[in-house]
């Protein structure tokens, strides 16, 4: 599940970033610029998107291995631990599909790069 979400997540952010940042710097004589915006706005929607898919399947998933797993544990102790690992594995998510959409930008992001280079000659 976790790699589905980060995939989903580093698609549709690649195609947002790409068409959004290339329009809106078209005319920007500096390339830095684009890949500075590509990349935070990569990073913004990437976690944002990652967050919202996976964080509540997420939380369900852990909540049923976990009752399976300590049968003797009362509600408020799997609350607690249940919160604990979701936050430490949608930082470890968040941070995968961070990485993978700022790569995605950056691969997206080379023919822009050219284009900008040519528009400025």
């Amino acid at each position: 599940i976790i790699v589905l979400v980060v995939e989903m997540s580093v698609t549709i952010t690649g195609i947002s970033t790409r068409k959004l940042v290339t329009k809106d710097f078209a005319t920007e004589p500096r390339d830095e610029k684009l890949c500075k915006a590509g990349h935070l706005m990569a990073q913004k929607l990437a976690r944002s998107l990652a967050l919202v898919t996976y964080r509540e399947p997420l939380k369900s998933n852990l909540g049923g291995h976990l009752r399976f797993s300590l049968q003797m544990i009362s509600e408020q102790v799997l609350a607690i631990l249940m919160q604990d690992n979701v936050d430490v594995a949608c930082a470890v998510i968040e941070k995968a599909a961070i990485k993978r959409a700022v790569t995605g930008v950056d691969e997206s992001f080379a023919a822009s790069y050219e284009a900008c280079c040519r528009y400025h000659e």
